[in-house]
């Protein structure tokens, strides 16, 4: 299906007012086809949050639309969303009697969702999506009828689910405030979070999406060709982004060259792993007197190429990251020139 889903436009077939609910305390807001029913249930020390649409109408392509919170009421228990995450997924993939047709990852309020496009043994395709912030897990799902594929319907719930659970964390600042300089070939979006990840005290992210422009392209889907909007991006990069971190104070200021290596092999790891991706080349680099690790992965949950350098001074660590299209020469002259205009104040 699609990449990023948020980028295709369908055309309506109707346009009626939809029921919006958004609960400051769970974090979300969306639009459902009518009222949901919601519910509350609480199994020990977790907690789960349902909202769901049941749909009767004949004409209306979809079964239901639901979508459901789990948290614990346990405060020591830090691992509890990424645990419960990956329960909910196997669940879902291999309890289910579904067959996997999709996947895709796109972000949602600052929170990477993990969509799946399933199937079950009565045709019926079900988009699963799945992420989790600040010890919540948030799950959407859409039931589609027998022949109906992906549907407009389809679109403007999972366009309508928005997590502010983390979102809020984060303050807008500008490139200056950063300790180092880098070059945009687009105006980037920067932003500061703070307490990030329990090893860092602030992280600061410079994002520069490349401009889209729309085109129409024919698509099937189950057996019916649809005509759709989609937007190619104008360059071979799909986008550009710079990450600077302050480690906390348990990581020490001076380290030796080996303890260096060893917390940018732990980076380097983290970012194949993030992108579900293979590692298909690392080095070492040099920048400003600095040493540093360049690695080039093959995205796992999109067609990209992802080139990252990664350099590490006083407890800060740079990640420097270009995702080129598929097909694109690793040397790609912008991605170059991105690369080489990093310099630390």
């Amino acid at each position: 299906m699609f990449s990023f889903i948020t980028s295709v436009t369908i055309k309506a077939q109707d346009d009626r007012e939809w029921h919006t609910i958004q609960i400051e305390k769970l974090g979300i807001s969306a639009s459902f086809y009518q009222q949901p029913t919601a519910t509350t249930k609480l199994n020990g020390e977790e907690k789960n949050y349902r909202f769901e649409n049941i749909v009767e109408e004949e004409e209306h392509p979809n079964k239901s639309y639901l979508i459901s919170i789990w948290e614990t009421t346990n405060p020591s228990d830090s691992g509890y969303a990424e645990k419960k995450e990956m329960q909910l997924i196997t669940q879902k993939l291999h309890g289910s009697n579904l067959e996997l047709m999709d996947k895709n990852i796109f972000p949602k309020g600052g929170v990477p969702i993990t969509q799946y496009t399933l199937k079950n043994i009565n045709g019926e395709y079900i988009l699963f999506l799945i992420g989790y912030s600040k010890n919540k897990v948030y799950t959407s799902e859409i039931h589609c009828k027998k022949d109906q594929g992906f549907n407009y319907e389809c679109l403007k719930f999972i366009q309508s689910f928005y997590i502010d659970n983390y979102i809020k964390e984060i303050q807008k600042i500008s490139l200056d405030s950063l300790s180092c300089s880098i070059l945009f070939p687009y105006p980037p979006e920067v932003y500061k979070i703070d307490n990030p990840e329990p090893e860092m005290i602030y992280a600061i992210e410079a994002y520069a999406p490349t401009p889209q422009k729309e085109e129409e392209v024919t698509i099937w889907i189950g057996e019916e060709e649809k005509t759709i909007k989609m937007y190619q991006y104008e360059d071979s990069v799909s986008y550009y982004k710079l990450s600077e971190a302050l480690l906390s104070e348990t990581i020490p200021e001076t380290m030796s060259a080996e303890t260096m290596n060893l917390l940018l092999q732990h980076f380097v790891h983290s970012m194949v792993s993030t992108s579900n991706g293979k590692l298909i080349k690392k080095e070492e680099i040099q920048r400003d007197n600095l040493q540093g690790i360049a690695i080039t992965v093959q995205s796992g949950n999109t067609t990209e190429t992802l080139l990252y350098h990664m350099f590490l001074k006083n407890r800060k660590i740079y990640i420097l990251m270009v995702a080129l299209q598929r097909g694109v020469r690793t040397n790609y002259p912008a991605a170059t020139r991105f690369m080489e205009s990093f310099h630390i104040k």
